[in-house]
């Protein structure tokens, strides 16, 4: 049958690696026989064929291993060359086995199958099964290498271990291969599964690692489909009181507490979830990603502070007021305080975030406020506990026309140890239209436009404030805390009411002989049961009883004797009262009735 040119043809049969490119050559020859039905052919055909489509290098190697049957009438019976034939031939590149092979060969008419298994013991070197089995058990699974890929060169590397058994030949190329499958796995979690099943076969593990992998490329895509929109939150002076923001969608972002990639379980392990951010005290983000505002130097411009003066509403806004004075000029003296409208920032988006504002939310109690008849004008101050000095506004000085005292100068650092400017101090008789009192204070003279701030100690002594409890500190040490509560360190403590232990009707008696005692404890043993007894822990018993129980003597560390008793079978008789052990919850809400 003559070959069609389209005929798909076997490749010529690579040199590189003998040993692995002839199995699958030889393949794909029986194949190509099989498809074109040259199978049925002679077999001088048959081995022309093999030789026309094994390639140069092949040939060769047939010339060296049959080199008296080149010519193919001597090669199919026909008349030899004068030169009988020997194993001279062993002296080339064929091994011993492939000579004595061509040897035999040679004295008859040779076959296809003869070629094969002249070229199978050629290029097939003798296998060091040691080897091979190390190789196999080196292969482990890639990063991101498929399992079919990682399975596939498993099984091409077992072909060449011979995993059988000696004696009866069986096989047990399954159970060394699943063996291999599990350790050489790349996916630690998939590993620890397949370690705590039971002993699953090599087809049960197969089909787990394929599933997981499936079931791991479907995860990644459920994570790209349900990527989030994080929103970018700034923050701008001006007329500007919302802010602005910014939507990203195709640039990959970041957590905006931690800084790490964000994916959707990420707010649930975020490292800065309990973490207490040092710049603006909150929890939940670091000090790196803090979105609080800095405040600047708070003297002011007129516009603002004439609209926060006003008292314009502003939503979600809380202040409170921190004010006090230095006797000296340096700034970093201890005796320097702060004055400072302290924001109550809250984390919402739709917030006005403002400074030196006190407006506050409408209908609210946050902010305590006096009124005073000073020159004939009501003024309405604040009340600041927080306040070391008073302040009033230089603008509410120069409204009621006030005389500045220069006394002395005074240094005003705010919450940021930023200087705020004094023009001096003026002194104020502040008289109460309710009660008919009047009252004399010192305020300074800032130059902003915060409202006029009683300090704590003014508004103590204008009667404004008292202490109504005051919580008294006590030292933590034992010794003081053992003195003052001697009562209940002394004695053992009694439980009111009788305790009766109930015995199972089926209990019988058990009787443990009591065990020698080193005589050098009888004094001490008898002292120590001589107390027990008088304190009311344990009676004389001078009678017979069918229970007698273990008792256990060990020394303290002090010299003093601790004498346990080991009821264990009478425990065991006991009948037990099942109750619901109350937590600290429960407890809490009955005593709050």
């Amino acid at each position: 049958m003559a070959v069609n040119p389209s005929d798909r043809l076997p490749r010529a049969l690579d040199s590189t690696n003998l040993a692995k490119e002839w199995p699958k050559w030889k393949q794909q020859f029986n194949i190509f026989m099989m498809a074109t039905g040259k199978i049925n052919e002679g077999e001088e055909s048959k081995i022309a064929t093999f030789l026309w489509l094994i390639g140069d290098h092949g040939l060769e190697i047939y010339n060296t291993l049959f080199p008296n049957n080149g010519d193919m009438n001597t090669m199919f019976g026909g008349q030899t060359s004068k030169k009988a034939p020997t194993s001279a031939t062993s002296e080339q590149k064929a091994d011993e086995a492939a000579a004595a092979a061509t040897t035999s060969i040679a004295k008859r008419s040779i076959t296809l199958n003869d070629v094969i298994s002249a070229f199978n013991t050629y290029c097939i070197p003798r296998k060091n099964l040691a080897v091979e089995a190390f190789k196999f058990n080196m292969i482990e699974q890639k990063e991101n290498q498929p399992f079919a890929e990682f399975e596939t060169m498993l099984r091409t590397q077992m072909a060449f271990c011979e995993f059988e058994c000696e004696k009866c030949h069986a096989s047990y190329a399954n159970r060394m291969l699943r063996d291999r499958l599990i350790i050489g796995i790349h996916d630690k979690t998939l590993q620890l599964k397949l370690l705590d099943a039971k002993d699953e076969p090599l087809k049960n593990v197969v089909e787990m690692c394929k599933t997981h992998e499936a079931a791991s490329k479907h995860k990644q895509l459920f994570q790209k489909h349900d990527a989030h929109n994080v929103n970018s939150v700034e923050l701008h002076t001006g007329n500007k009181d919302v802010a602005s923001i910014e939507r990203s969608e195709t640039r990959k972002v970041s957590c905006y507490n931690c800084g790490q990639p964000f994916n959707g379980s990420h707010r649930r392990y975020c490292p800065a979830k309990d973490v207490t951010c040092s710049s603006c005290g909150r929890r939940g983000h670091f000090k790196k990603f803090c979105k609080a505002p800095k405040n600047n130097n708070h003297t002011g411009t007129s516009g603002e502070s004439t609209r926060a003066y006003d008292g314009s509403k502003q939503k979600n806004d809380k202040n409170v007021h921190m004010i006090a004075w230095s006797e000296s000029g340096n700034v970093d003296n201890d005796k320097s305080v702060v004055m400072e409208n302290v924001r109550a920032l809250h984390r919402f988006c739709d917030s006005n975030y403002r400074v030196n504002s006190n407006s506050t939310r409408e209908g609210s109690n946050y902010t305590w406020t006096k009124k005073y008849r000073v020159q004939d004008c009501s003024v309405e101050f604040k009340l600041d506990t927080g306040a070391d000095v008073n302040c009033i506004p230089m603008r509410v000085v120069a409204a009621l026309n006030l005389p500045l005292l220069n006394e002395q100068s005074f240094n005003v650092v705010d919450y940021n140890n930023n200087n705020i400017k004094i023009h001096g101090q003026v002194c104020l008789t502040c008289v109460d239209e309710e009660t008919n009192t009047s009252h004399s204070a010192k305020f300074l003279v800032v130059d902003n436009s915060l409202q006029p701030i009683l300090g704590l100690e003014t508004c103590i002594e204008f009667g404004l404030l008292k202490r109504v409890a005051s919580l008294q500190s006590f030292p933590l040490d034992r010794e003081t805390f053992i003195q003052s509560n001697v009562d209940l360190f002394q004695g053992l403590g009694n439980l009111p009411g009788t305790c009766t232990i109930v015995l199972k009707e089926d209990a019988t008696p058990s009787l443990h002989y009591k065990k020698r005692i080193p005589i050098s404890l009888h004094n001490r043993l008898k002292e120590e049961l001589k107390a027990m007894e008088t304190q009311g822990i344990i009676s004389t018993v001078d009678y017979p009883t069918d229970w007698v129980n273990n008792m256990q003597i060990v020394e303290k560390p002090n010299g003093s004797l601790r004498i346990c008793l080991d009821p264990k079978p009478l425990n065991a008789c006991i009948k037990r009262e099942h109750f619901l052990i109350p937590k600290s919850e429960d407890l809490v809400s009955r005593m709050a009735g």
